[in-house]
């Protein structure tokens, strides 16, 4: 049952994107919202390292590197997109990741050895992505559609970086500190600081809302990895587009047609797939 820890880690990750969608719509600075995010893990995983004295030191600079590097880039593009964008919709593009992450594998495996179950699934994603999009995106949106698509395609790099730390014995930990380290400064040095006291008192709570929930889902999602099944919790990950689209029909009215709901239910149906051709494969390799 320690896989269930990924459905509170959904719920929260949804909730993370209804708070940014708040801040935007109470003009709070994307930067500021981009800090509230990373700077409680960082605070929390920092004082928990001094307290029990492990070590910050990374295993491998360069793996870090490319990590935070794209993994940052996904973080504020899909920010940017929740702000402007309908909460379901952005939360779908953002969680396209896995069926990118699919179909590289496809595209890199040799010849004989490509999955075409794998390429399906792919194929099933991105035509449910555009049953999402096409009924729902006006004309001034579609460049956040394409930045939508685009964090997808980064946060995709930033899993591969991730199974590569995993696979030299990285502490997750370790992996979200710096995360949220880079987040953090990315934040601080974009951040026009004079804007800081025109926030209002309902937009602090808002971004106390992200920083929370954020590092309460990636917290969730740790724990779900760790000590469950890697594929239930795979599937269970994309509760976030249906805690997303909830929130956006109560917060503001943002109620999807068929249509929508239909392409929402593939890209959930073509991304558990494809995690679970992914696990299979490795266990399969594994096994070897």
């Amino acid at each position: 049952m320690q896989s269930l820890w990924m459905v509170l880690a959904s719920f929260m990750f949804a909730l993370m994107g209804a708070g940014v969608k708040f801040t935007g719509e109470l003009n709070v600075p994307l930067a500021l919202t981009i800090i509230a995010r990373g700077l409680p893990s960082v605070l929390l995983i920092f004082v928990w390292a001094i307290l029990t004295k492990h070590s910050l030191r990374p295993k491998s600079f360069k793996l870090h590197f490319l990590r935070n590097l794209f993994g940052a880039t996904a973080l504020i593009l899909v920010f940017y997109c929740y702000s402007v964008l309908p909460l379901g919709t952005a939360a779908t593009l953002n969680y396209t990741s896995s069926i990118f992450i699919g179909l590289w594998v496809f595209i890199k495996a040799d010849e004989g050895k490509r999955d075409w179950f794998r390429f399906l699934t792919c194929l099933l994603g991105f035509v449910s992505v555009l049953m999402v999009l096409r009924p729902s995106i006006h004309d001034d949106q579609y460049v956040a559609v394409f930045l939508g698509l685009c964090s997808g395609v980064c946060a995709a790099v930033a899993m591969m970086q991730l199974r590569s730390l995993g696979r030299l014995g990285e502490s997750t930990w370790l992996t979200v500190f710096y995360f949220s380290v880079v987040v953090t400064v990315i934040g601080a040095v974009s951040l026009e600081w004079s804007a800081v006291s025109s926030v209002s008192a309902q937009a602090w709570v808002a971004l106390l809302a992200v920083g929370l929930s954020g590092m309460v889902g990636q917290l969730c999602i740790t724990k779900a990895y760790g000590a469950g099944s890697p594929i239930l919790s795979a599937v269970l990950q994309y509760l976030t587009i249906v805690f997303a689209v909830l929130m956006g029909v109560l917060f503001w009215e943002d109620v999807p047609d068929v249509l929508v709901w239909l392409g929402i239910a593939g890209v959930i149906v073509a991304g558990g797939l494809s995690a679970w051709a992914t696990v299979r494969q490795v266990n399969k390799s594994s096994s070897t």
